[in-house]
Formats: structure tokens, sequence, C-alpha cells
């Protein structure tokens, strides 16, 4: 089973990876994070549309403390 429910199957194979966050600039790793989940999000059925608001929201929010960075 897939989708709302159960486990959420994506159609290609990604691997996340994390580095040492302390050596990372913050506005890097919030675009590779955002990067990701864009990736995620292409890979979630169209029919998963509760996911796919969940991942919208998070990009979201990522994209908010990018822009109050920014501001700093």
């Amino acid at each position: 089973r897939s989708g709302q429910y159960g486990i959420s199957k994506a159609k290609n194979n990604f691997n996340i990876s994390m580095e040492n966050i302390e050596k990372c600039n913050p506005k890097k790793c919030i675009e590779e994070g955002v990067s990701v989940l864009k990736q995620i999000y292409k890979s979630v059925s169209e029919e998963d549309t509760e996911l796919k608001n969940i991942l919208d929201e998070m990009i979201a929010a990522m994209r908010k403390t990018r822009y109050l960075l920014e501001l700093k």
C-alpha cells in the first residue's frame, strides 16, 4: 500500500546525506534542503495531496528562514 493509507513510495530512488552542520553556510544548507524537498515532491504521487501539502509548507518555511537570514 502507498499514499494516504500507507507508506508513500517514491517513484525514483534518492539519497539524503548530512554534513557537519556547524561548518555549513546557513543559506547554502537551506538551499540544499529546499532542493531535496523539491526532489521528494516530484517523486510523490499526484494523488497524495496531503503529503504534497506538507512538503509545500516545509519548502515555504525554509524559504522564509532564508529570507530572514538575508535581512540579518
